[in-house]
């Protein structure tokens, strides 16, 4: 799936079955949510992109990655609801990822070269709701404030966040958005909220 996103299928499943009245929704999820958090890790994160015919797993960028976090994060949140779900498989997944991405960002010498980290935030910020590790917190918080620093005056624009540009673009000021806006519902802090509405409406110049 585009930018990590097979996983948001999956997850759509699981609200979905019920709407529509298709029970059998809720294992398809399930399946191909276990299936996807099998997906090898390295250095930098996790591998992306599977190739069926090999069976070899290739590709990492962090937009992805990011994206696909938040979608595991909020499939917890969603299959804890749903009788049946087991998550734990998902929740091993989520910490890995965000352990090694904290860790990585908590580093002296951590310095994304564009936007495209900001969507770690998220997910950080929803895994330290989920599982209480104050690292994850403390890395959502620091990749905020240093996008604040680097963005919220555009003498450099939000820029990077997307795969197939390396100019100033709204998905770059999208990630900025959702990160902000997530650090203000961890923290309910004035200040995250008022970046959060700064990267929107740098977003909504693009539309």
């Amino acid at each position: 799936g585009w930018a990590g996103q097979s996983d948001a299928g999956a997850y759509a499943m699981l609200g979905l079955a019920r709407r529509i009245g298709d029970p059998t929704m809720i294992e398809r999820g399930q399946r191909a949510l276990d299936w996807l958090a099998q997906a090898p890790f390295n250095d930098g994160g996790f591998l992306l992109n599977y190739n069926a015919d090999n069976g070899q797993w290739k590709d990492q960028d962090p937009v992805s990655q990011g994206q696909a976090m938040e979608v595991f994060a909020r499939a917890i949140v969603a299959g804890r609801g749903v009788s049946g779900v087991k998550t734990l498989r998902w929740e091993a997944f989520l910490k890995k990822a965000c352990t090694l991405h904290a860790r990585r960002i908590l580093q002296p010498d951590w310095k994304p070269v564009n936007t495209a980290e900001a969507f770690f935030v998220s997910p950080l910020s929803k895994a330290f709701q989920l599982f209480g590790d104050a690292e994850y917190k403390l890395a959502a918080v620091k990749a905020g404030e240093y996008y604040a620093r680097r963005h919220l005056d555009m003498r450099e624009p939000y820029w990077g966040g997307t795969l197939d540009a390396n100019c100033e673009d709204k998905e770059g000021a999208w990630a900025g958005f959702q990160a902000f806006l997530a650090l203000y519902e961890l923290t309910r802090e004035r200040r995250f909220l008022d970046w959060a509405a700064h990267a929107l409406d740098v977003t909504l110049t693009y539309t």
